[in-house]
């Protein structure tokens, strides 16, 4: 047979109807198509085989590549195959290998999502491997990218409690970072604290802390202790500060438990921020603090322990604040005679100035000054009407010649006139 000329027109003779002269015609075996032989037979006209299967324009795979048409090569899903109704080819780009080729999730998504362990099962297609974070999670719940399960970004949903299920040094290459070393020692779940974003900010939660244990933690290196300079104290911290989110302001009042009386100045000085200390117009004296002042507010009410003191005037001045100074109305004590400024020659009491007795001292003239009627200084002192009384012809001073003592001759001298 000669087949010059007859290229595309094989079924012209090999279409059954000449067998008995030779010219084959497709078994019912053969795989259902109709282009002509020679598209895939290309051994010239000695043999059949070997062929190549041309695929131009096929789009149904399943047509041949269902089963029934193995023994010629047309390889069928194994039974290992994803579970999917798509053509082969949805998948497959090649025609010559199974395995060039991608799967093509943009149309399995949408009935799939969420039921990726129906192919990623380790046997259809990857599976997760044996150093995966322990979840029951379908994949997409992390993996949002179909070419490959990284990046990913871990979805906490329903975990609750459990962190130290990952965040328990097992999983640290995949991210899953472990409590350092450095960690305050706690048995609590990571998220009591930290959120399920990023560690820091926190915000540490002290429900269960026992009182008075707050140096396990707060010690300089697992979490800030106390700052420098911080005042001497052996204390536990939650004695003075608070447990929530600021260690100011300080509890107050402040708990002076265990201070020793007389050391107050070992605090109280201005090497230590926020300590209050004595004042600049604070009265002079070395005593300690709590000698006046209480231990739960220094303004009063206080009593001044006037143990000690030299003299009066040294504190009772009005350079300084909240201490009671001689008033403007007071009797003048500089007259000639008088024994001058120091409250203590009058005034007894320590703890009120209306107690009090006049002491003239020597002065002899100048009794008018305070004993007129028209005098306007402060005091019990008697007075009198300088010009109606017969004074008034000596003078009029309550001393003079003729007149009350000491000067004169009635009474007794600063305490009875007649």
């Amino acid at each position: 047979m000669s087949h010059a000329g007859t290229a595309g027109q094989c079924s012209t003779c090999h279409s059954g109807a000449y067998v008995a002269q030779n010219a084959l015609g497709k078994p019912t075996t053969h795989i259902p198509v109709t282009s002509q032989c020679d598209s895939c037979h290309t051994n010239g006209f000695v043999s059949w085989s070997p062929s190549g299967m041309n695929h131009t324009g096929l789009t149904q795979c399943s047509t041949c590549h269902s089963g029934a048409y193995v023994s010629q090569n047309a390889q069928m899903k194994p039974t290992t195959h994803i579970a999917t109704t798509a053509q082969c080819s949805t998948c497959h780009n090649s025609t010559t290998t199974w395995a060039n080729g991608s799967f093509n999730h943009s149309s399995a998504v949408p009935a799939v999502a969420g039921r990726c362990s129906t192919c990623h099962n380790s046997v259809n297609a990857l599976g997760k491997p044996t150093n995966h974070v322990p979840t029951t999670a379908q994949c997409d719940t992390c993996h949002t990218n179909f070419t490959a399960f990284t990046p990913a970004q871990m979805n906490h949903s329903g975990t609750a409690g459990k962190c130290s299920t990952c965040h328990g040094g097992s999983y640290t290459t995949l991210g899953a970072d472990a409590k350092p070393t450095t960690h305050i020692p706690t048995t609590q779940s990571c998220d009591i604290c930290h959120t399920t974003v990023q560690w820091k900010p926190t915000s540490f939660s002290h429900t269960g802390v026992a009182p008075g244990s707050c140096a396990t933690c707060h010690n300089g290196t697992n979490a800030a202790g106390k700052s420098v300079p911080h005042i001497p104290t052996t204390q536990s911290c939650d004695v003075c500060h608070r447990t929530g989110i600021a260690w100011l302001p300080l509890i107050t009042p402040y708990a002076h438990a265990g201070v020793a009386a007389g050391t107050c100045s070992t605090c109280h000085v201005s090497s230590y921020p926020e300590m209050e200390y004595k004042p600049a117009n604070h009265i002079p004296t070395t005593a300690s603090c709590d000698a006046c002042h209480k231990k739960t507010t220094w303004m009063g009410p206080y009593t001044f322990n006037h143990a000690g003191a030299v003299s009066c005037q040294s504190c009772h001045d009005v350079r300084y604040t909240g201490i009671v100074a001689k008033p403007a109305n007071h009797i003048p004590t500089t007259l000639a005679g008088l024994l001058g400024n120091e409250c203590s020659n009058c005034h007894s009491s320590t703890t009120s100035f209306t107690v009090e007795r006049m002491n003239h001292g020597a002065m002899q003239t100048g009794c008018a000054t305070c004993h007129s009627s028209t005098a306007t200084y402060m005091g019990s002192m008697e007075k009198i009407r300088i010009g109606s009384h017969e004074g008034s012809r000596a003078g009029n001073d309550c001393s003079m010649a003729g007149c009350h003592k000491p000067l004169g001759r009635k009474g007794t001298p600063y305490s009875k006139w007649d």
